[in-house]
């Protein structure tokens, strides 16, 4: 039977279990056993920052998906689509930071089989503000009387945000618009690669393709058989076996390799 949730939370799940191996830190788990559950938080008006939660399937969830929604202004966008789900002992954790002003968190149970997915230690980080700290080497660099900078040895992966100004001996111009840069993990050549609207590296087991914009993207095995598929709206992560595979978007094609 289902207990009681937090002050705020919503779920149409009936039940959890309370077996260990079926939980994160500790018992109860909460159970998704129909396609379309969900459990949703709060709304949290001074910003959700980050997401943490476990999971793990049972049977043939493996094949199933958690969609990770965030809620934005009225709409709900999904944030990443979560495929195949771990099945194996002790469970996977998932952790998000986002950069947009995103006030509540959806996971949903997107099944076609009779498996059963399991949730727990969901954590929801929020409020404070999001905030731009200068890089004290970079702050009013003068580049000279160039048209491009090529910016290397940044301290992290991250997103990083610049802006330019011209000047001569008399004047300066105004401040151009801020532009934001997202910095890709390292990865060796064979992993990772950009297009003008998408980029796609390897994370570990995870296949990870970054986009500008809603791309529908596809991935085959290397025997050509699509492995899965899915609308991804800003970051999507697919977890895959070791082997060659080709990512295909609308307008573009990768080869990876996932080790």
């Amino acid at each position: 039977m289902l207990e009681r949730l937090p002050a705020g939370w919503a779920t149409n799940c009936t039940s959890t279990t309370s077996m260990s191996s079926l939980c994160g830190e500790s018992a109860p788990s909460l159970k998704m056993g129909s396609n379309g559950n969900y459990i949703e938080s709060p709304v949290y008006n001074d910003g959700v920052r980050t997401l943490s939660f476990w999971h793990r399937g049972s049977g043939s969830a493996a094949s199933n998906t958690i969609i990770v929604e965030a809620l934005l202004d009225n709409n709900w966008e999904v944030v990443s689509r979560i495929t195949p789900i771990t099945t194996a002992s002790g469970g996977k954790t998932e952790s998000f930071e986002f950069t947009k002003n995103y006030r509540a968190i959806r996971l949903t149970y997107e099944s076609s089989t009779t498996a059963s997915l399991y949730i727990d230690d969901i954590k929801v980080g929020h409020g404070g503000p999001i905030t731009d700290v200068a890089l004290a080497e970079f702050k009013n660099l003068n580049v000279g009387n160039v048209t491009s900078y090529a910016v290397e040895n940044l301290p992290q992966v991250g997103t990083y945000s610049y802006d330019v100004m011209a000047h001569n001996a008399e004047f300066k111009s105004k401040v151009s618009n801020r532009i934001s840069v997202r910095l890709l993990p390292p990865a060796g050549i064979e992993n990772v690669a950009v297009d003008k609207n998408v980029a796609c590296y390897v994370d570990g087991n995870q296949i990870v393709v970054i986009v500008d914009e809603p791309t529908q993207v596809a991935i085959y095995d290397a025997a050509g058989r699509m492995v899965c598929s899915e609308n991804v709206a800003e970051e999507g992560r697919f977890e895959l076996k070791g082997g060659f595979y080709i990512v295909r978007t609308s307008s573009k094609s990768f080869k990876v390799v996932v080790k």
